[in-house]
């Protein structure tokens, strides 16, 4: 029996580094991380991107309005999109729930540059037949209604979650996911061996 299983990009699909990502963002603004931080955390404008609620230019804009540097868009968005890595094994396992005829289902809190970058450096997601992203349906996870939206692309009764962070993960088992938390290529396999996925 085929079925639908949904899956978390970054830490998941692919490798990626907040810590990175701030440090590149900072080096190429002349700002501290920490004013880095406050901007994309405590200000929240990295959620809002996330949401997009706000474009990349807008943030180059803002940042522009921070930082003595005059760093161009393309420079900033290299540093902000520079940061993932080949998550060992998974490519694999991705290709092999392909041929099982299972309905792949990417589910993701990202922005717009960070998907660009992932399409064109990983060929993993092109793998997979849909897609709910963050800054194209406007909701995050932990939010229910981004689940719940999810499920409605499910069109079979046997499905499947898996995101790094546990809170997500949580969010998802109560509106009626079958979901667990990532820890790495070996661990996932067994879950989804234990459903038949593999079968």
């Amino acid at each position: 029996m085929t079925g639908t299983i949904f899956f978390d990009i970054g830490n998941v699909l692919v490798k990626f580094s907040h810590e990175k990502m701030v440090q590149q963002i900072a080096d190429v603004c002349g700002l501290t991380t920490s004013e880095i931080y406050d901007f994309l955390f405590t200000k929240n404008y990295g959620n809002q991107y996330e949401l997009g609620n706000i474009s990349g230019e807008t943030l180059h804009k803002m940042l522009l309005e921070q930082s003595s540097n005059k760093v161009s868009f393309d420079t900033l968005m290299h540093a902000v999109c520079n940061i993932f890595e080949e998550m060992e094994g998974m490519l694999n396992l991705i290709k092999t729930l392909k041929k099982k005829k299972h309905a792949l289902i990417l589910l993701s809190n990202t922005c717009e540059a960070h998907f660009d970058f992932i399409e064109k450096h990983y060929p993993i997601v092109k793998y997979f037949d849909n897609k709910v992203l963050s800054y194209k349906v406007g909701l995050r996870k932990p939010n229910p209604k981004i689940f719940l939206q999810s499920l409605e692309l499910a069109k079979n009764t046997m499905n499947f979650y898996t995101d790094d962070l546990e809170e997500n993960i949580a969010a998802a088992k109560k509106i009626g996911l079958d979901a667990v938390r990532f820890e790495d290529v070996n661990q996932i396999t067994k879950e989804l061996a234990q459903r038949n996925f593999l079968s």
